[in-house]
């Protein structure tokens, strides 16, 4: 699906990215030309997108904005996303460096290891749970797609 959209009808830019910097949101609002009255930077990696999300839908019941564009990207070479792993921020570098994991991926399947003894659920169950959220996506014409074509 595509937006068909000028420039000039976009009055808001959220950016997800962690290699953006030194440059923000902002700084891409001005490259692109673009007047906006709502403008959002994030940088939660995996939580960015909903995050994002969920403020622009504020912005627009709010009236900062009507039409908002979310965009995302990176490019990391394997060095630059060893050295975001390793310096995500101060509490990353000074409790979970020296764990030496390879980022937040072995520590979310330690987390859901804990939750599933705990709540004594298994794989099955949370194979059942993303089986059941595609299916109810797959009843909205509106929903995206991850599938690549």
């Amino acid at each position: 699906m595509q937006a068909e959209l000028s420039a000039n009808e976009v009055d808001g830019l959220g950016v997800a990215s962690f290699t953006l910097p030194p440059d923000h949101a902002i700084d891409f609002v001005w490259r692109a030309g673009l007047r906006v009255g709502w403008c959002m930077d994030d940088c939660h990696g995996g939580a960015s997108g909903i995050n994002l999300l969920q403020h622009a839908a504020r912005a627009i019941q709010a009236g900062d904005a009507s039409v908002i564009v979310l965009v995302s990207g990176d490019h990391f070479e394997a060095a630059d996303f060893t050295s975001l792993v390793e310096n995500y921020n101060v509490t990353t570098r000074t409790h979970l460096r020296p764990l030496n994991t390879g980022g937040s991926n072995p520590l979310f399947a330690m987390l859901t290891q804990r939750q599933m003894r705990v709540s004594q659920l298994t794989r099955e169950d949370y194979a059942a749970l993303c089986i059941a959220q595609r299916e109810w996506a797959s009843m909205n014409p509106l929903a995206v797609s991850t599938v690549s074509r």
